[in-house]
């Protein structure tokens, strides 16, 4: 059976076996320079090592039902109307922030190349990848260990712990995807702030990952 209350030694665990599985991937981009999908370099199939490692870490700590009675239950969303409310929320809001970047960078910037989500069906494919990739990186980041610090540390804190860990986990991949350093700069603080984001709404829907999910 799960225990009660998470020890640390299996939260340090956690960030030690993210980026100790997404090693092997970082240095085959350096030799490969392969791109599965355009600017999605190698190193970016490392979506599934917070989710290897976030059941690692449940089984080590517990027993192997452990995965089922920590994580699962994150994946439902309770029968309440704020509940539903706030993923209805989750569910347009990348869409409008994409339409209005698009729009700012039209009649602001003067941009005239067609958005990548009015490209079909690319747009089709990168809608599934992303969702793929939410689900295998909020099962490690936001159901399991902002859960588990949460023990520890208010809840802005683990945000941001776990939001500085994301950003910096990430680095590499930019680069190995031609992003220049101010690029990085300003996307690792978008992704720390981002981050705070999915915490409230994993919160508010009564610690469900499935808005987190949503968003990502």
């Amino acid at each position: 059976m799960a225990t009660a209350r998470p020890t640390p030694t299996y939260t340090v665990l956690y960030f030690v076996l993210v980026p100790f599985l997404t090693a092997p991937l970082w240095i085959a981009d350096q030799y490969l320079h392969y791109e599965f999908l355009p600017h999605l370099p190698l190193s970016a199939l490392a979506v599934v090592a917070p989710t290897i490692s976030a059941v690692t870490c449940a089984v080590a700590e517990s027993t192997w039902t452990a995965p089922r009675l920590i994580l699962l239950p994150k994946f439902t969303l309770k029968r309440d109307a704020w509940v539903f409310f706030w993923m209805g929320v989750s569910v347009i809001f990348i869409p409008i922030l994409a339409l209005l970047c698009y729009l700012f960078q039209v009649h602001v910037l003067g941009a005239t190349d067609e958005p990548w989500f009015f490209a079909f069906p690319d747009s089709l494919v990168m809608l599934v990848v992303f969702f793929v990739a939410g689900i295998l990186e909020e099962i490690g980041w936001t159901a399991y260990i902002f859960d588990r610090l949460t023990h520890f540390v208010p809840f802005p804190v683990a945000s941001l712990i776990v939001g500085i860990f994301w950003a910096v986990w990430h680095i590499i991949s930019f680069l190995q995807a031609g992003d220049s350093w101010i690029w990085i700069m300003w996307q690792c603080v978008w992704t720390i702030s981002f981050r705070y984001v999915l915490v409230l709404s994993y919160l508010v829907t009564q610690n469900s990952a499935l808005p987190a999910i949503t968003l990502h």
